[in-house]
């Protein structure tokens, strides 16, 4: 038995449709599963570097479901990239490892590295401690891969590409619009960890090279 920790639609978002899929993948395929969701109402996949009692308060019931750990052979799961994205799924990490239950961590995204390097102190034996403790780590392609340097060996870490849902492609028009410049959208959270500051930054390189743009940024900012 396979346990998913991770969010699940709605909201919808890049990391609770992946696990969505996966799920059901799983179910064409007939294998068994069982899933903990750990989207609610405060806090979904969002990352970030403040502690927040109310998200901590919330995310709380979620723990509730840890005892699917002990019926699963192997626990899969998708937590967030800063410290605290990591520390919320230390309950479930602790409790594999007192239970020798081999546990995978799925990056969706290309922080995790760069969060380690940052970490002093007693965070970054923390951080180390529970992300290194993984059977494998997955990435979404080759280049990202390194999140994982000194906290994994290349050997334990896999790639995984990310990809587009096939209703997506359902409803697809083939013929473009020829446009007289570059319109450029982006989707994500709003916050620095999903690169939203490179996005600004390379539309002043844009700008202060006289290319006409338009520009289209859509995202949940958070507080902090």
């Amino acid at each position: 038995m396979t346990l998913i920790i991770g969010p699940l639609p709605d909201p919808i978002d890049g990391c609770s449709i992946a696990n969505f899929t996966l799920c059901k993948n799983l179910d064409k395929r007939n294998i068994k599963y069982q899933t903990i969701n750990t989207n609610t109402k405060v806090v979904s996949s969002k990352q970030g570097n403040t502690f927040s009692l109310k998200k901590a308060i919330s995310f709380f019931k979620v723990y509730l479901e840890v005892y699917k750990i002990f019926s699963s052979s192997i626990i899969y799961t998708t937590p967030g990239q800063t410290f605290f994205g990591i520390l919320k799924y230390s309950p479930f990490y602790i409790l594999c490892k007192l239970l020798r239950k081999p546990y995978i961590i799925h990056v969706h995204g290309n922080h995790l590295g760069t969060e380690y390097k940052l970490l002093t102190g007693l965070k970054k034996k923390i951080f180390y401690y529970l992300v290194s403790s993984a059977s494998a780590g997955i990435v979404l392609s080759k280049s990202l891969k390194s999140n994982f340097t000194g906290l994994l060996p290349a050997t334990k870490v896999y790639v995984v590409e990310n990809f587009a849902i096939d209703e997506l492609y359902d409803t697809y028009n083939s013929s473009l619009k020829v446009r007289d410049k570059p319109v450029i959208l982006f989707l994500s959270n709003l916050i620095a960890e999903k690169g939203i500051l490179d996005v600004l930054d390379a539309l002043i390189i844009l700008k202060n090279a006289n290319i006409k743009f338009k520009a289209y940024l859509a995202g949940k900012m958070e507080s902090e």
